[in-house]
């Protein structure tokens, strides 16, 4: 967990036990600044594409899935043969999304 996830959970920790915050809402950690992945440019996935006659199923297969759907990297690391059910790729979201 962050420590922003810590003090909310102490704050309400606190707040359940009728206990006194010694914190004021300046104590609250800032957050990490959010990095960015360089992304592939046109020309990048297109000559990726272009060259799948070099790659095995498996580098194919993510390929395809990351050029079609555009999952997080966590997502697409997640998926195993086992999600793979009647046609059907189950994707594990990493945000609790569908």
């Amino acid at each position: 967990g962050s420590l922003r996830t810590y003090y909310a959970v102490l704050g309400k920790l606190y707040k359940a036990n009728h206990w006194d915050w010694p914190l004021e809402s300046g104590d609250r950690p800032e957050a990490p600044p959010v990095g960015t992945t360089p992304a592939f440019t046109r020309e990048e996935v297109e000559q990726l594409i272009k060259n799948r006659d070099l790659y095995s199923k498996g580098e194919c297969f993510y390929l395809a899935i990351a050029t079609i759907y555009a999952p997080r990297r966590i997502e697409l690391a997640r998926i195993k043969s086992r999600s793979i059910k009647d046609h059907t790729i189950y994707v594990d979201t990493a945000k609790g999304g569908r």
